[in-house]
């Protein structure tokens, strides 16, 4: 295994080596590199081989090597690999110690300034070495405790109302009872005692969505379609009036049908509230079968916005149990439904501003310079600008990547800072 590994690293070098070199462009060269690369076996590997299947379709007058290598996304111009997947193969070689921001190699173990373990710390940023602003603590103290006050009050408050119209309501169902009894003793009261019956159904029924509501409105529905059903089972086994019968099974279609609507609207197309939902949930949207090992990063499984799941964003899984979902990537392939927060892909550069402002995001400018930089090498022009941009998220720190072409958003990725 580790001289596989070894392998794999060894042919993303000769590849990247390559694909700075190559002009695709040209059919030529393109069969040239492939006729030699075979003749002397340079490409062993899955990954190697699958670029010697590109190079091949090329040298065959094949014009759609615009898809990355690795993930299947839109490239830039003269190139095989995507600027996301470009970046991550081209980690810095240094990074910053956590504990004192001192630089470290990243394959470093510890920092040779104070010799903390890496990634151990909070004080200082990892990645541009800034130091990381501390919250207030006495602020934040003083916020808690006002919102718990508040809520404490509130409490008190619907508690005594609660008990105040459970009171009234069991003081009319006793009423009602005593009503029934004496209705059931005498025959011509007998058509308004099941008047008060139904009442009494009635009050029961809004009883019980008072006391579940926050609980919402779709299990509420469900549950009582279920409800519904049990009772026109048990009135048909029971030889009840059809009549009665037909409408339990009428209201368990109706409840369930808003259910199932409430349940659907209640369904987002924000790629925020994805990032870090569990591998069971996301394969409710994705066949698990598509999902596969991400290439040199084998604990990686990436599933590519392709085929039978075309339209929807590509998504990584990280090598947790269970996994979960890392990294969001929306391209102008993608539906457009997807935003961040209500930014869409060909919005322009100043809704974008405007968007991450809202989030309260602070723009990182050495990574997006980095980015931009390692962009423009691939294009050949500074027609491609990356604003990166740290979020904080309800408490998640996340990553926000927008990729702007002449002026509009071509790209958007979010992901969690690497480690």
């Amino acid at each position: 295994m580790a001289d596989d590994k070894e392998q794999i690293k060894k042919e993303m070098a000769f590849i990247l080596k390559l694909d700075a070199q190559i002009d695709y462009s040209q059919r030529e060269t393109a069969a040239k590199y492939h006729k030699e690369i075979e003749g002397k076996g340079l490409l062993t590997t899955p990954i190697g081989r699958r670029y010697v299947k590109k190079l091949e379709q090329i040298a065959s007058g094949d014009t759609s090597y615009d898809k990355c290598l690795f993930c299947n996304s839109q490239t830039q111009k003269d190139t095989v690999i995507c600027p996301s997947c470009m970046a991550r193969l081209k980690k810095p070689a240094m990074i910053y110690c956590r504990n004192c921001g001192g630089r470290m190699p990243a394959s470093s173990e510890s920092c040779p300034a104070c010799g903390s373990p890496r990634g151990e710390g909070y004080k200082y940023c990892a990645h541009c070495g800034r130091e990381v602003p501390m919250p207030d603590m006495e602020a934040l103290a003083g916020k808690v405790k006002d919102k718990s006050k508040a809520l404490a009050e509130q409490a008190v408050r619907l508690t005594r109302e609660n008990v105040q119209d459970l009171s009234e309501k069991g003081a009319r169902l006793a009423g009602n009872l005593v009503a029934d009894a004496k209705a059931k003793k005498d025959p011509a009261g007998a058509k308004g005692g099941s008047k008060k019956r139904m009442i009494l159904r009635i009050l029961g029924i809004l009883l019980a969505l008072s006391v579940l509501g926050a609980i919402g409105w779709n299990r509420i529905f469900m549950a009582l379609a279920f409800i519904a059903l049990a009772a026109a089972i048990y009135m048909a086994v029971k030889k009840k009036p059809k009549k009665y019968i037909a409408i339990a099974f009428a209201a368990f279609l109706l409840l369930s049908c808003t259910a199932g609507l409430l349940d659907g609207n209640a369904a987002t197309d924000n790629i925020l509230d994805y990032l870090g939902t569990e591998e069971s949930v996301v394969y409710k949207t994705y066949d698990k079968e598509t999902f596969e090992t991400l290439l040199p990063f084998s604990d990686t499984l990436v599933n590519r916005a392709a085929g039978a799941n075309a339209g929807v964003p590509t998504i990584y899984l990280d090598s947790g149990s269970p996994r979960r979902v890392k990294e969001i990537i929306i391209t102008k392939e993608t539906d457009p439904s997807f935003h961040i927060n209500g930014l869409h892909i060909n919005d322009s550069m100043e809704q974008a501003e405007k968007c991450m402002k809202e989030l309260n995001a602070v723009y990182n400018e050495a990574e997006s310079r980095k980015r931009t930089a390692e962009i423009s090498s691939l294009v050949g022009s500074g027609t491609v600008k990356t604003m990166v941009y740290d979020l904080n998220d309800h408490g998640r720190a996340l990553s926000v990547a927008i990729d702007v072409e002449d002026g509009s958003i071509a790209a958007m990725t979010v992901c969690y800072p690497d480690e």
